[in-house]
């Protein structure tokens, strides 16, 4: 039984410690959004304790995502604002359909058309705090790199995408309970995804 499924070391183990990180860092993250100003920073954290701690097996969860929310505050909080304003005007745009446009085939373009544009800002959302996470340079650079890496690996972003709808639909349709754990989940898909981008910049990239 020492090597067994039961065993320290094996299979169930791991996959309950694995459990208990992905709850520990998706509660991390859910206390540190909610300050909003402080989201950037947050999932920043997120995604780069996640690659160390869950997916290289480095570090520990709080410190490791301490440490990254610390010291990647500063750029991660100006890129959050940056795109949080493209957010806030798609989604009163979002409101001034439904409220001002006709129910129509007019309106139903407009409509998904703009919520679409919605979700893509998320994505690229995702792809500028990893950045920030694995690179040294100023926001501004950050989200301008990160919109050119979206755009230039697309099918790489249509998954990402799916991605974000699926947790969404797992939350609404099989439980509640799974938003406990799922921003720790959608950012360990994130990093198998967004690392294989960032493979052709590593030599740019900061200290692992």
């Amino acid at each position: 039984m020492r090597n067994g499924f039961f065993s320290f070391e094996g299979p169930f183990q791991t996959f309950l410690s694995h459990l208990v990180d992905v709850f520990i860092l998706s509660l991390l993250w859910f206390v540190f959004c909610v300050p909003v100003v402080t989201a950037g920073a947050a999932t920043t954290a997120l995604y780069d304790s996640v690659r160390r701690v869950l997916d290289e097996g480095r570090g520990y969860v709080v410190k490791t995502f301490m440490t990254s929310f610390k010291n990647n505050f500063k750029e991660s909080t100006i890129a959050w604002l940056i795109e949080l304003l493209i957010f806030v005007v798609l989604f009163l745009d979002q409101l001034i359909i439904g409220a001002f446009i006709p129910r129509g085939q007019l309106y139903m373009i407009l409509f998904y058309l703009n919520a679409f544009l919605l979700l893509w800002v998320m994505v690229w959302q995702g792809y500028t705090f990893a950045y920030i996470s694995r690179f040294e340079d100023t926001a501004f650079t950050a989200v301008k790199n990160a919109l050119l890496i979206f755009i230039s690996n697309i099918g790489l972003s249509l998954l990402m995408l799916v991605i974000l709808i699926g947790a969404y639909e797992v939350v609404i349709r099989v439980s509640p309970f799974f938003i406990v754990i799922m921003p720790a989940v959608i950012a360990w898909f994130g990093v198998k995804i967004i690392e294989r981008v960032f493979q052709k910049l590593i030599p740019q990239a900061k200290e692992p």
